[in-house]
């Protein structure tokens, strides 16, 4: 395994980690006002709208060089570990973005709280989790391999939207994006037109992106964006997501 940090010009130490309730049926965060997610069918969730909507299961087995996904939130890192469960062709490279860390003591007590079934990329996630925390450094880049996997870990951690307004500059252009973060009422910047359009600019051509999310500021802010969009069938209390391509 590597590790790589690209610190930020203007290096701060203050990181502004997450602020996490445990209740008995989700996990919430105080800075949002707003739930992670549930206890119940979180992992159905996460297949159904993210990896369904983005049509991986069929799109990993077809690509035989490299896939690339970009996510919006990385929150508790579960998009990431339920995208490496995908049987897959290719070499995985995962881009996420968040602005507001979990400890490392607060990832293990989610991880226990939703019984995330164990795996070996789970248990190496786990170990290498503090090395990836911005803790000299934030904003700040960290670049991680799991050469056994095929996988580089790009985690940016810093304020995703001061970021688009400078105009974001991916390594590589993205095939799916994964839209997960705080809902739009609570953490509007993460929806907005001017990252969409950020967006649109790194991804592929037939590059798609898939939300939880049907407010009509995000179906419309997609569209002026560039991207086609549709309603797709929910799961559980959800009656719709999202899906889009470019």
């Amino acid at each position: 395994m590597q590790t790589t940090n690209k610190d930020s010009k203007n290096s701060q130490v203050v990181v502004p980690w997450a602020k996490i309730v445990f209740g008995p049926d989700h996990i919430s965060s105080t800075r949002y006002d707003d739930i992670y997610f549930s206890n119940q069918g979180r992992f159905d969730e996460g297949m159904h709208v993210f990896m369904s909507g983005n049509d991986l299961p069929r799109r990993f087995l077809e690509e035989s060089n490299h896939f690339v996904i970009g996510e919006i939130g990385l929150g508790m890192g579960l998009n990431f570990l339920l995208a490496t469960t995908l049987p897959r062709s290719c070499k995985l490279t995962y881009i996420a973005y968040e602005k507001h860390p979990l400890t490392i003591s607060d990832l293990l007590q989610v991880y226990k709280q939703i019984e995330l079934p164990a795996s070996p990329l789970r248990e190496r996630f786990l170990e290498e989790y503090p090395k990836l925390l911005p803790t000299d450094h934030y904003p700040t880049t960290v670049t991680h391999t799991f050469p056994a996997e095929n996988i580089e870990l790009i985690l940016y951690w810093g304020d995703l939207a001061l970021e688009a307004a400078k105009g974001l500059e991916l390594p590589y252009l993205v095939n799916a994006w994964f839209l997960d973060g705080h809902s739009p009422k609570k953490n509007p910047e993460l929806w907005s037109y001017p990252l969409f359009a950020n967006l649109f600019k790194n991804t592929a051509n037939g590059g798609t992106a898939a939300t939880y999310s049907v407010a009509r500021m995000v179906r419309q802010n997609l569209l002026d964006a560039g991207f086609s969009i549709r309603k797709i069938p929910g799961v559980g209390n959800k009656k719709n997501s999202l899906a889009a391509i470019k």
